[in-house]
């Protein structure tokens, strides 16, 4: 899967296909070396995002293929549609990851990893000076100093009040 930076010279209105009311929408992107191709989706979710005259990043796929007539056709399916460095597309079921921008992902997979080690640490799998721990406890730490903690105020604890009786007449 590749990323790249579009500016968009025109779409066509999505276009259904298939049996099952599915669309797809087809524009030309030009790349930061000034070549202009036709890219495609076939998810809603990006259509809107997908302007004449945008500037927009897209994740896509390149197939080739050859047709009936000998030739050789290039696709280029688009993914996600980044604007503004936001995905546009939101996460989708069956755990894929859409809708996460690559810096996303590996801070996820940084808090993963962590509490991974946290995990091997507490089970005695690890010892507090393995070289991992000690890694795993300095990135904690840069994260920490990121982040204004608010303690609440000590509260005196309260005496609980004696449940009452359930016997009648009491």
């Amino acid at each position: 899967m590749a990323k790249i930076k579009l500016h968009i010279a025109s779409v066509k209105e999505p276009v259904g296909f298939g049996d099952r009311g599915a669309r797809k929408v087809e524009f030309r992107g030009t790349d930061p070396d000034g070549v202009t191709q036709t890219y495609e989706t076939y998810k809603p979710t990006l259509f809107e995002a997908i302007k004449a005259d945008a500037d927009i990043e897209v994740d896509f796929e390149l197939t080739t293929r050859s047709g009936i007539d000998g030739q050789t056709y290039t696709n280029r399916k688009v993914s996600q549609v980044y604007v503004g460095g936001q995905p546009v597309a939101s996460r989708e079921a069956g755990g894929r990851s859409y809708g996460k921008s690559p810096e996303e992902r590996v801070s996820i997979e940084a808090q993963v990893a962590f509490k991974g080690v946290v995990d091997m640490l507490n089970s005695d799998h690890l010892n507090r000076d393995d070289p991992l721990v000690i890694k795993a406890l300095a990135w904690a730490t840069k994260k920490l100093d990121q982040v204004t903690i608010q303690v609440p105020p000590h509260t005196p604890e309260r005496k609980q009040q004696p449940a009452p009786s359930a016997e009648p007449g009491q």
